[in-house]
C-alpha cells in the first residue's frame, strides 16, 4: 500500500531476496487483527520488521499484550503507534517493565489504563517513571495519588527530573499539602501549562474583581480550573455574578462551579 516514494525510502532500509518473510510478517499481523491502514503505518516507521521471524520473534510479543489484558481492538492500534515496542525483547525488557508498571499501579485495571493513554509507558518506566515516582513517594504523595497521576497524566510521570522538581517545589511554596489529591493535580497543571497562560488567567479573572491571591486561593481549592477556557470562565462568572447575584469573591472558595 505504499506510494513509489514511500516504498523507495523504506527499501533503502531493509532488504530481502524474496517475499516469503516479509508475505508470512504481514500474514501475522492481518491473523491478528491488523488492517492494511495498521500495517502500512506500522512498516513505514519500523521498514526491519518485515525481516522478523514471525514465529518466534513477533508472535510471542503481540500475544503478550493480551495476556496482560490489551484488547484485540487497542492492540493493533497501539503497536502502529509505538512500534519502538515490537523492537524490544519480551524477556528482557517487556515483561520486566511490565512487572515493575504494576508494582508502581498496584492494579492491573490502571497498568492497561496508563498503556492506552501512553503506549510509550514501557520505555520509559526504568528511565523516568520510577524516579520520578519515588522522588513524589519523598515529598508524601500517598501511592493512590501517585497511581491517579501516573493513570491520568503519564507525560507528567516521564518528565525529566529536573522539571518534576521544580513543578514539585512551585505548588509546596503555594501551601498544597502533598498528601491531598489536589497536590498532584496542581502538578499536572504546572507542567502541561505555559507561562503566558497563567498571567492571561490572571487577567480574565482580575476583570471580575478576585486579586491574584484569589486566584491562587481558587487554584490550592481545584488546580483544574485553570484549564478552563475564557469562553467557559467568562459566561459561568456573569450567570453566577450578574444573574444570581453571588459575589465574584465566593466563586474563589468554591472554583468548582466554574466547571
Amino acid at each position: 500500500g505504499f506510494s513509489p516514494k514511500s516504498a523507495l525510502l523504506a527499501s533503502h532500509k531493509v532488504h530481502f531476496e524474496n517475499p516469503d518473510k516479509p508475505d508470512s510478517v504481514i500474514n501475522l499481523l492481518k491473523h491478528n487483527g491488523f488492517n492494511d491502514t495498521h500495517i502500512t503505518k506500522l512498516i513505514r516507521q519500523f521498514p526491519r520488521l518485515l525481516l522478523y521471524n514471525p514465529k518466534n520473534t513477533l508472535l510471542p510479543k503481540i500475544k503478550f499484550f493480551p495476556s496482560i489484558g490489551i484488547s484485540t481492538s487497542d492492540l493493533p492500534r497501539i503497536l502502529s503507534t509505538s512500534p519502538e515496542l515490537l523492537k524490544r525483547s519480551l524477556k528482557n525488557h517487556l515483561i520486566p517493565c511490565y512487572d515493575i508498571l504494576k508494582s508502581l499501579l498496584v492494579e492491573n485495571e490502571k497498568v492497561i489504563k496508563t498503556l492506552r493513554r501512553s503506549h510509550w509507558s514501557l520505555q520509559y518506566i526504568t528511565i523516568s517513571i520510577v524516579p520520578n515516582v519515588e522522588l513524589l513517594r519523598e515529598v508524601g504523595v500517598p501511592q493512590s495519588n501517585i497511581s491517579f497521576l501516573v493513570t491520568t497524566c503519564p507525560f507528567v510521570a516521564t518528565i525529566q527530573r529536573s522539571k518534576l522538581v521544580k513543578a514539585i517545589q512551585e505548588v509546596k511554596e503555594m501551601g498544597i499539602d502533598p498528601s491531598k489529591i489536589v497536590f498532584v493535580q496542581a502538578i499536572i497543571v504546572v507542567l502541561t501549562s505555559k507561562r503566558p497562560m497563567w498571567e492571561y488567567k490572571f487577567e480574565i479573572f482580575k476583570r471580575w474583581g478576585w486579586s491574584k491571591e484569589d486566584t491562587l486561593l481558587a487554584f490550592k481549592k481545584d488546580p483544574n480550573f485553570m484549564q478552563l477556557s475564557e469562553k467557559n470562565i467568562m459566561k459561568t462568572m456573569n450567570f453566577l455574578v450578574n444573574k444570581l447575584g453571588r459575589p465574584s469573591t465566593d466563586i474563589a472558595r468554591n472554583p468548582v462551579v466554574l466547571h
